[in-house]
């Protein structure tokens, strides 16, 4: 099942093994450069931003500490793609199922991950379209997701 061990990688002095699947290490080859990770709240996904390729891949994680050192098993993986996905180079989840990235270009998208990948392990999603980008997206003091919706600023030296 897992075609790779990456092994002996020394995080913070404590040493620890990390297996990928053959097509989990082709998705991560495939992003080429990332500008940032995140961990979901859980500590069970792990996104990273493909910024050249205007991609985010998401990856599922398992750590497996019954042998003498902990195993980090990726497990699963897909690439989100989005016409809103401009440089990405900014994202953190909002919950478990929610993702907002910060793009170069100077917007928010965010998008709702569904329960379950395709079985193409690639997710086509709307995110937010130019001429609707999200200014400011966050949590409410109730953990209700909000999103003020506008036009986008220009310049934004003009704007001040």
């Amino acid at each position: 099942m897992f075609g790779m061990e990456l092994d002996g990688i020394e995080i913070a002095g404590a040493g620890l093994s990390i297996v990928a699947s053959d097509e989990v290490l082709e998705a991560l080859s495939r992003i080429g450069r990332t500008e940032d990770i995140r961990f979901s709240p859980d500590q069970r996904r792990l996104v990273l931003a493909g910024y050249v390729k205007n991609v985010c891949l998401i990856l599922n994680l398992e750590v497996d500490r019954s042998a003498a050192r902990p195993v980090i098993r990726i497990h699963d993986h897909v690439e989100i793609r989005s016409k809103s996905l401009n440089l990405p180079h900014g994202l953190d989840f909002i919950g478990e199922r929610r993702l907002v990235v910060a793009n170069r270009r100077g917007h928010l998208s965010l998008f709702t991950l569904p329960d379950s990948w395709p079985e193409s392990r690639v997710l086509d999603l709307a995110g937010v379209s130019p001429e609707n980008q999200v200014f400011m997206a966050g949590v409410s003091p109730e953990n209700q997701v909000f999103k003020a919706l506008a036009k986008p600023v220009r310049n934004a030296r003009a704007a001040q």
